[in-house]
């Protein structure tokens, strides 16, 4: 069986065309099911390729806080 790989607190800054979160851990970008911009994360990949990799959450570090107000969405950090 193939060891997974688990990355740890990486912060979520973008969301993919899919949904998915996206992060970055050095030059490799990491697409993350279920998560949103600010939230930080550990993460076990289940696909790797050259430059990118997919994963899920597997510890919310710290959670974003979504609002919607007046058909705006807004993204902030918890503490």
């Amino acid at each position: 069986m193939r060891e997974q790989q688990t990355l740890s607190e990486l912060t979520v800054t973008d969301i993919a065309e899919e949904g998915r979160g996206v992060a970055r851990a050095n030059d490799l970008v990491v697409f993350i099911d279920k998560a949103i911009p600010g939230d930080i994360v550990d993460v076990t990949v289940y696909r790797k390729k050259k430059k990118f990799a997919e994963g899920k959450i597997t510890n919310l570090v710290k959670l974003a806080f979504v609002e919607v107000a007046n058909g705006n969405i807004w993204i902030m950090q918890l503490n």
